[in-house]
């Protein structure tokens, strides 16, 4: 049986040393043994829990839904309609966010490519005038988080002073 000191089993996964520590603490993964020296080592059990944490959270699932999915896990004889009910859960939110994400698309190509000379006849500022009527019309506009890292966040355009 491999047995695997927090940073190999980062290596492994590519999962933060930190991020392992509160899947360990809120008892997403198993308890780790301890050595003498102190040291956090883990089974290959860890790592294959890691990982379905990991597909998990790459289809957005939550962490609560994810110790869902694991409790689920430990009976295999049970039904499985809870996890059904999670992934249609999950799959209704995701459709309403693509239908707000196409709401957001078409009203941004409806404001860009303004072309005018002068900010008082600029289609993109007359558009964000209405914004708040499209809200008031049930067209929820709710801010996407921004995952660029910080090096291109610099790069973005800067307002002039």
């Amino acid at each position: 049986m491999s047995i695997f000191k927090i940073s190999e089993l980062s290596k492994k996964t590519g999962i933060n040393i930190e991020t392992i520590r509160y899947y360990e603490k809120i008892g997403a993964i198993d308890k780790a043994s301890r050595g003498e020296n102190a040291y956090r080592y883990f089974s290959q059990h860890a790592i294959e829990q890691l990982e379905f944490i990991k597909t998990c959270r790459s289809l957005g699932f939550t962490m609560q839904e994810i110790k869902a999915f694991n409790q689920l896990k430990q009976n295999p004889n049970q039904s499985c309609v809870i996890a059904d009910k999670l992934v249609a859960s999950h799959l209704a939110q995701i459709e309403q966010k693509i239908q707000q994400l196409q709401t957001i698309r078409a009203l941004l190509h409806t404001m860009s490519n303004c072309q005018q000379d002068s900010v008082d006849k600029c289609k993109v500022i007359h558009s964000l005038q209405f914004a708040p009527t499209l809200i008031e019309e049930g067209i929820k506009l709710t801010p996407i988080r921004d995952k660029r890292s910080k090096k291109d966040k610099k790069r973005s355009p800067k307002l002039l002073k």
